[in-house]
């Protein structure tokens, strides 16, 4: 009896020690270890790479279902702008004088975030 408690541990402790180096040793489909790197988009990758890219792409794009919440999505846009526009305003008014370096380079960064917004829209319009 102790003897087969001694041999279930040494099988299950093999299946354990197995299982661990297939893990360092396995290899996907097509004999492509999962060290290369088809991501990279150089020279041979880049066809793959341009195909994984327009995948991830549809695959994003049909999560929005734009053509269904487009009005709801270019409401949220404007509001967004305009909420911008007031912020714009409110850092305007109340720059510090002593420094307005910083604050100039927050309303650079709200007016390009208004650029960023204006290219959604087009892009949403688009749709």
């Amino acid at each position: 009896m102790k003897n087969i408690f001694y041999i279930l541990i040494f099988l299950i402790v093999a299946v354990v020690v197995i299982n661990i180096l297939r893990g360092f040793f396995s290899t996907k489909e097509g004999m492509e270890n999962e060290n290369s790197s088809m991501s990279d988009g150089i020279a041979g990758n880049a066809q793959s790479y341009a195909n994984l890219i327009k995948t991830s792409s549809t695959a994003i794009q049909d999560s929005f279902l734009i053509n269904k919440y487009k009005s709801t999505y270019e409401n949220i846009i404007i509001n967004m702008d305009d909420l911008i526009n007031n912020l714009m305003l409110k850092k305007t008014l109340t720059i510090d004088v002593n420094n307005p370096t910083s604050g100039i380079e927050e309303l650079a960064k709200m007016q390009q975030a208004k650029t960023a917004l204006n290219s959604v829209m087009k892009f949403i319009d688009e749709q």
